[in-house]
């Protein structure tokens, strides 16, 4: 018996035992079951789409039962159920009997949440809220660094590879930031374009599962009217009647608990833009010859919105879902740190192979974001020979690296980021330049600038901290460390050992006894040597220096001094905090 044959014969004896019967089918294995919790009855039907699990069973609610709530969570459109998050679960396709248990267990949890537990259906459908808060259009995106009360939106379009016109609605503090956003996703065009308002509600806002969700700008009034949030429930309505008077059109988007709903009014038609204009604050200062003024009486409001609404019918109100692309949702989401690299002053020296990737590495976690700056020195321009292991493409060829690393990391990020190339080489031995930066970070893998570096840190009291990131052991290894004036612990130079002949020597040796060495290959006077090795090293070396900035940009540096080996010619060489060397004349003033 192979092994598909196996699983299915398992699934099928544990179902049956656990009160499943399988349903006559000859293309699928499809079993029912009648739970029952009291007088609650849930027939249900399950169907092994795959027995190695690579996908879960579909389990289908044929009936809802009598008295539960219109709108449930984990229930889609009113059949299936979504009864476990597999994506953090691991099938073994060795173990069916172990995968279809844990598959019925999560079933019975979530049907005994509908019967047994309906206070706490509301919580957990709250956390579910996106979910339900059905999408009339493509994603909004979030794009402003901070989005403050009021906001801006577009609606940008283009036509695809395959000629289909795709639109996308920007939101943002200020148009500048939509154009960045237009400019990254080549969209063009404002086909519509307004301002809207956030606002923030309560995390434990009441939600009423039989009309969930809201279809008209006045039933999102009413429902927080009926939550009793009066004080969102009067701002909403005097924002949303005044933008509509002022600008035809509103974008409100609902803050609950760091998700975001939005949702579009327009009133465009003939018949409404005559009733906002009789409405609006002249003809209502010239019809009752009095001084201008808008609609105060929250009934006045109401009025107005169920008069536009009558008059749009269904024409007038959008729902969007919302792909929340903030800087401090990008950097944040992939970080275990309560900080990012965000609002930090930052100096990226080298732009190298190591460089070019550290620098998009550390714009990925915040850098150069939120009023912060990540500036990137190089001298240097691409050569075709650069193209093996580095960041930049073909494209970029005999530009400097650090304005074209500075405009091509730009262009990759959905918010706008202040990422400065500078196309000269640093000083190191500028101790006024070095003090201006928050965190430093060496990828030149130059021994005697950064060297030079390390000196000037420590003999014209520096305080700033430096990164120091490079291949070493001729592509085999990589290794970065972090050092400071002010701690214990090593500094780049305490990394070699010196005897009072003036020999040096490596403090954590690299190769093996015995190993062989790559060798450097020679080319002609003028265009310089080099070492074959693949990219693996640089984008390791790059990782390493992004984990310790933000180790330190969260107060958790430690190991300082960090090593990866990358061949088994190398040793073996933990991670670890050492201590500064006695004799070192870099660090032992």
């Amino acid at each position: 018996m192979d092994l598909l044959q196996s699983n299915l014969k398992a699934i099928h004896f544990y179902l049956v035992g656990e009160g499943f019967s399988r349903v006559g089918s000859a293309t699928q294995n499809v079993y029912r079951k009648d739970f029952t919790y009291g007088e609650v009855k849930f027939p249900i039907k399950m169907i092994i789409v795959d027995p190695f699990f690579t996908r879960k069973p579909i389990v289908i609610l044929k009936e809802k039962p009598v008295g539960l709530a219109l709108n449930v969570p984990h229930l889609i459109a009113n059949k299936i159920l979504c009864y476990l998050d597999d994506s953090g679960v691991e099938f073994d396709i060795y173990s069916p009997i172990d995968n279809i248990s844990l598959v019925v267990y999560a079933l019975e949890q979530l049907l005994e949440l509908y019967a047994k537990r309906p206070e706490s259906l509301e919580e957990e459908f709250r956390r579910e809220l996106p979910a339900y808060w059905h999408a009339y259009s493509d994603d909004v995106y979030l794009i402003a660094t901070d989005l403050s009360d009021d906001i801006t939106f577009s609606l940008k379009t283009s036509d695809n590879e395959c000629g289909n016109h795709h639109g996308e609605i920007v939101i943002a503090n200020n148009e500048r930031a939509i154009e960045h956003w237009g400019k990254i996703r080549g969209l063009a065009g404002n086909s519509i374009s307004g301002a809207g308002f956030i606002l923030e509600l309560p995390d434990n806002v009441e939600l009423d599962l039989n009309s969930w969700p809201p279809s008209r700008a006045t039933e999102v009034v009413e429902w927080l009217k009926t939550a009793r949030l009066e004080g969102c429930y009067q701002k909403l309505l005097a924002r949303l009647t005044n933008h509509i008077i002022d600008e035809k059109s509103c974008l409100v988007i609902l803050k609950i608990r760091e998700m975001f709903l939005g949702f579009l009014c327009l009133f465009a038609s003939q018949a409404s833009l005559m009733y906002i204009k009789d409405r609006s604050r002249g003809a209502y200062s010239r019809r009752k010859r009095q001084k201008s003024r808008p609609l105060q009486r929250p009934a006045d409001q109401l009025a107005f919105l169920r008069k536009l609404q009558g008059l749009e019918r269904n024409g007038g109100f959008f729902r969007f879902s919302i792909d929340d692309a903030r800087p401090s949702m990008v950097a944040q989401r992939n970080l275990s740190f309560d900080r990012d690299l965000s609002a930090l002053s930052i100096c990226l020296i080298g732009c190298g192979t190591v460089g070019g990737y550290a620098a998009s590495l550390l714009c990925q976690a915040g850098a150069g974001a939120r009023g912060g700056k990540l500036a990137l020195y190089d001298d240097d321009r691409l050569a075709s020979e650069n193209l093996g292991r580095h960041y930049l493409s073909a494209r970029r060829l005999g530009e400097n690296k650090a304005l074209a690393l500075a405009e091509d990391i730009a262009l990759g990020l959905p918010y706008e980021t202040s990422l400065v190339g500078y196309a000269i080489r640093f000083d190191c031995s500028d101790a006024q330049l070095l003090s201006s930066f928050d965190l430093i970070i060496d990828t030149t893998g130059d021994i005697s600038s950064s060297s030079l570096l390390s000196h000037t840190v420590h003999h014209a009291q520096v305080d700033t901290p430096i990164i120091y990131g490079w291949v070493d052991a001729r592509g085999l290894a990589s290794r970065a460390i972090i050092c400071d004036r002010e701690s214990p612990f090593a500094c780049y130079c305490c990394l070699k050992q010196r005897t009072p002949n003036g020999a040096i020597s490596e403090r954590f040796p690299l190769f093996k006894a015995g190993a062989a060495i790559p060798e450097w290959r020679a080319r002609p006077c003028g265009i310089g040597g080099y070492l074959p090795f693949s990219s693996q090293a640089s984008v390791t070396t790059a990782g390493l220096v992004q984990s310790l900035a933000i180790g330190w940009a969260n107060g958790n540096i430690a190991p300082r001094f960090r090593h990866v080996s990358l061949d088994e010619r190398i040793s073996n060489i933990s991670n670890s905090n050492p201590e500064r060397l006695k004799s070192c004349t870099c660090c032992q003033i």
